[in-house]
């Protein structure tokens, strides 16, 4: 299964599976990243956190909370 640390810049995903404990599943809900949401990835850089657009507004995730976000 693919993941979020892993996708193309430039590309547009829907997350499949978010598979991190509870804290941080609740965390990036009220962020608007759950089971079925849209993601435009704006920049990731091998070695710095990843860029997404959700909805209208950017967020900056780490890379380790992003392996952890199933996509397709």
């Amino acid at each position: 299964m693919k993941v979020l640390s892993n996708a193309e810049e430039g590309s547009d995903v829907i997350v499949e599976s978010v598979g991190c404990g509870r804290e941080l599943k609740r965390r990036l809900s009220e962020l608007g990243i759950h089971v079925g949401s849209k993601l435009h990835i704006l920049k990731n850089d091998v070695s710095g956190p990843v860029i997404v657009k959700v909805k209208d507004y950017r967020l900056m995730l780490g890379r380790k909370q992003c392996g952890e976000i199933h996509i397709k």
